[in-house]
């Protein structure tokens, strides 16, 4: 895990821009810093002040093109590991964020054509498979990305996102210039970019919550790189395109349940997330998991010690080293809270005799962490759940983990959220299949769904089934697009110009966010495309913050989530319980106790509490001059999402305090 940086610049740059960015990227690899600078003639490696390697200063040098890097060592600790990196011709040169799990398998597949290796990297394997494959090598990875490649010959920069956004990559574009970093600090910082705000992300963010719902952040002509994206910049005229180069399908056919099918797709599924964990434990440092205490985490940490035993389903080793005969695992814990979820995290932690290991965050430390915890963030955050992460990072570091595993990404694969029972009997309802229907109802105490509101999705399919057909009586002469889910997005051919149409891709975007669910398959493709790339930017920030690689098996292991996808809506919930085949894989595995829960918690914190004990002091930190211009204050408490907004303003205040003082 790292942090990566650069600015390419028609007219000769100094050296100083690119230094002030790597260094505000240094909590994201404090092991080693590296550059090299590109002015059209020749590539020069060149050192700062944190390198390892034996170059010539970066201080007072010009040139077009400079490309930083910041390391965290976790694979092959020694200097070999040094980014940038090149082939052994110095022709591709690469800045690399991530890992790429299934390095050794692609390596041993380039070794067979003839590619030989100096490092035990996973970096040189990305650089000899664009050699190999070009664009299309990312279709290869297993994996969380975000790299650029400068290939000297072409004179271009390749650029790409992991598939579900778990690393980052931004940029800001002019016309003469392209600068991109792995955290939006370190484009803001730079004096090359003008800061401003961008007012409409902010008013969205204040009256709906949003935060990175659009490709533009909170910085004015900051952009991200969405998932499943690359791009390539023309290097003799700025030209930048960006297009698609996966779309995970989903299988939206209906079908009646089948005992001897659920058997299937669990031992399936079960085997697949143990190769998921086995791959995100391969590290030359020590490894540790996160605990809630809720059906992921304790999946993860579970399969981890059956890894560890002799005879556990997909590995030969009985032992591996980066964890030990005892894992470690992480927790925030609230006691006498009714968020608290310690004594489920006991039981994992006793059934897998890990070393347990929990915070107990609390008020004092939020106000002492708040400026710091959202310089870290980046942009504008929901609640106060972000902080209990942030603690339980904090404390995995102290204890000298740099690798933990999360289950984040497990509630977006495996139906994890209440809404997606509401779909699902909207799909049951809609197919006819009132036995299961009938038989879903016995166990509706499970859902946390009233009756009521069964009637209401019997209602809503009626309209769609019967009525239909008279609404389109005026709606038929309509010259709006179309951008329902059956495109699949296959629309976005080839490469979608920047400068023309990232507004463009927005709009179809948030046209697809908004339509109605056909299946539950495709509220998760929904979810796991728009909702989860919010949380994997806290943990990616919050983890990054304390020099940690967090690892999310259930949100970028690609066979894993392919085949989830493929397996009919009926088996992912049956008998009042969400995650039903994740559950009924992990029997034996995961205690029962845990895999009985119907309650969801997660990384709660008291935020009510703290908000009513502490009203006045938080009211104190709300920028009043700067909030008046989006919302009257006098009116906000008669908001029915009044602790929401309270805690939405604060946030929004303390960045504008940290990022625009």
């Amino acid at each position: 895990m790292c942090g990566i940086c650069g600015i390419f610049s028609l007219i000769p740059i100094s050296s100083e821009f690119i230094v002030i960015m790597n260094e505000t990227l240094k909590h994201r690899g404090p092991d080693d810093e590296g550059y090299i600078l590109f002015d059209f003639e020749k590539v020069i490696p060149l050192a700062g002040k944190d390198s390892k390697v034996d170059f010539d200063s970066i201080n007072g040098r010009v040139a077009n093109l400079f490309l930083g890097h910041r390391r965290l060592s976790i694979l092959d600790l020694s200097v070999n590991g040094h980014q940038p990196m090149s082939d052994i011709n110095q022709k591709v040169w690469i800045v690399f964020n991530g890992e790429i799990y299934n390095y050794l398998e692609i390596r041993e597949l380039l070794e067979s054509k003839g590619y030989k290796f100096k490092t035990r990297t996973d970096t040189e394997v990305i650089i000899y498979s664009y050699l190999e494959w070009g664009y299309r090598c990312v279709d290869l990875f297993d994996g969380m990305w975000a790299f650029v490649i400068l290939d000297v010959e072409k004179n271009i920069l390749f650029g790409s996102r992991d598939r579900f956004g778990v690393k980052p990559l931004y940029f800001y574009k002019d016309d003469d210039k392209f600068i991109f970093a792995s955290e939006i600090k370190a484009i803001v910082k730079n004096n090359l970019y003008r800061k401003s705000i961008n007012e409409k992300a902010v008013a969205d963010y204040i009256k709906f919550g949003f935060e990175e719902q659009n490709v533009e952040s909170f910085f004015s002509k900051v952009f991200q790189l969405l998932p499943s994206h690359s791009f390539e910049l023309n290097l003799k005229n700025n030209e930048l395109k960006i297009f698609r180069y996966y779309n995970l399908e989903y299988n939206n056919q209906y079908e009646k349940f089948d005992k001897s099918k659920l058997v299937e797709y669990s031992n399936k599924v079960r085997e697949l997330v143990f190769k998921a964990i086995e791959f995100r434990l391969r590290s030359d440092v020590v490894v540790g998991s996160c605990l809630s205490g809720g059906i992921d985490s304790s999946t993860i940490v579970c399969c981890i010690n059956e890894i560890l035993q002799e005879g556990a389903p997909t590995t030969k080793d009985k032992k591996i080293e980066n964890i030990g005969e005892k894992q470690k695992v992480f927790s925030a814990v609230f006691p006498n809270e009714p968020i608290d979820e310690s004594k489920w995290m006991k039981i994992v932690a006793e059934k897998t005799n890990a070393q347990w290991f929990y915070t107990t965050p609390n008020f004092d430390e939020l106000i002492d962490s708040l400026e710091d915890l959202v310089y870290y963030q980046d942009i504008p955050f929901g609640s106060t759940s972000i902080f209990a992460q942030y603690k339980v990072m904090e404390l995995a570091s102290r204890n000298g983990v740099k690798v933990l595993l999360d289950g984040q990404g497990g509630d977006e694969v495996f139906t994890g959220y209440i809404g997606y029972y509401k779909t699902f009997f909207y799909e049951i309802i809609k197919n006819r299949d009132f036995l299961k229907l009938f038989n879903e109802l016995n166990f509706i105490k499970n859902y946390l769904l009233f009756r009521k509101d069964i009637v209401r999705i019997f209602w809503r399919v009626v309209k769609k089934e019967f009525l239909s057909s008279l609404f389109s009586i005026f709606t038929k002469n309509s010259n709006k697009p179309n951008y329902s889910s059956e495109t699949n997005y296959s629309f976005i051919e080839d490469f979608v110009f920047y400068e023309k149409n990232i507004y463009y891709l927005q709009e179809i975007i948030n046209s697809a966010l908004w339509k109605r669910e056909r299946s539950v398959n495709e509220h998760l493709y929904k979810q796991l495309n728009f909702n989860l790339i919010n949380l994997l930017r806290y943990e990616d920030r919050n983890s990054m913050r304390f020099s940690i690689e967090a690892r999310t098996p259930f949100a970028d292991y690609l066979p894993l989530i392919e085949y989830v996808f493929s397996i009919p809506s009926t088996y992912k919930i049956h008998d009042g319980f969400s995650k039903y085949i994740l559950r009924f894989s992990m029997k034996g595995i995961v205690p029962d106790e845990i895999l009985n829960r119907t309650d969801k918690i997660g990384f709660q914190t008291p935020q009510e509490k703290w908000i009513l004990n502490n009203k006045q002091k938080l009211i104190d930190l709300i920028d009043k001059e700067f909030i008046k211009k989006y919302i009257n204050l006098e009116n906000i408490e008669k908001d029915e999402n009044y602790y929401g907004l309270f805690w939405r303003l604060i946030n929004l205040s303390i960045w504008k305090k940290v990022f625009f003082a």
